[in-house]
């Protein structure tokens, strides 16, 4: 169950890189039709290989194991470290992709947002199933009456760690006046993100333009176009 769920939701999530492959398709050659099969393979693999995080949290998942029988909290806090270690394992190697994971979902919650501030993306997500396994487990009690406040934890850390962001967004840190950024646009067109259409590559033109723009002033951050690498 956990895999089927988990390949489903990859897919989903990742549905766009049909329409994209399809389309883009004519640029290296190849007529649209190959190009959305093509599509499908890409998304049917990515769902393969990622899945495999929620198939490894389903199988863990016992309350009837014996150290979680008798200390029931201990569930819900190993689950979400369990995610979270997978979820930061899944953005690494040449097999990373980062898509789906669940601090995303919280773009809209600012307050809970602020957590990322000091736990980061996977500490984020990582609190997100905390709380939702504490609330599964609470759902899934039935006559068991150790699990009957299963819920309190979560919920109570949920709110603590809302009103910590909201304190946070109420007196937020003294901001500079200005932020300098240096942007960095190479000329490198759809057909040649890897081989140059130039003569030097897009990541040495990424490089000598962020050289020359250094050299007009000082800056705080610089961004490089995703294609440059």
């Amino acid at each position: 169950y956990g895999y089927c769920t988990g390949w489903l939701c990859f897919a989903l999530i990742n549905w766009w890189i049909v329409p994209t492959v399809a389309h883009a398709s004519p640029v290296v050659g190849i007529p649209e039709a190959m190009g959305f099969l093509l599509g499908l393979v890409a998304v049917a693999l990515i769902a393969l290989i990622h899945c495999a995080l929620v198939a490894v949290v389903a199988s863990c998942w016992n309350p009837e194991a014996p150290p979680f029988r008798r200390r029931p909290w201990l569930l819900p806090l190993f689950t979400a470290i369990l995610w979270a270690v997978l979820d930061a394992l899944r953005c690494e190697t040449v097999l990373a992709h980062g898509w789906g994971a669940l601090a995303f979902t919280q773009s809209h919650d600012v307050a809970l947002l602020q957590t990322a501030y000091w736990a980061g993306q996977h500490g984020l997500t990582a609190v997100c199933v905390w709380f939702a396994a504490g609330i599964a487990l609470w759902l899934r009690r039935g006559s068991t009456p150790r699990l009957a406040g299963a819920w309190k934890l979560p919920v109570a850390g949920m709110a603590a760690l809302h009103a910590v962001g909201a304190v946070r967004l109420a007196w937020p840190s003294p901001a500079r006046d200005h932020l300098h950024v240096l942007i960095v646009q190479t000329a490198v067109s759809n057909g040649g993100k890897s081989a140059g259409d130039s003569d030097i590559s897009p990541v040495e033109q990424a490089a000598e333009l962020t050289r020359t723009g250094l050299r007009g002033g000082n800056f705080d951050r610089g961004g490089w176009p995703e294609t440059t690498v």
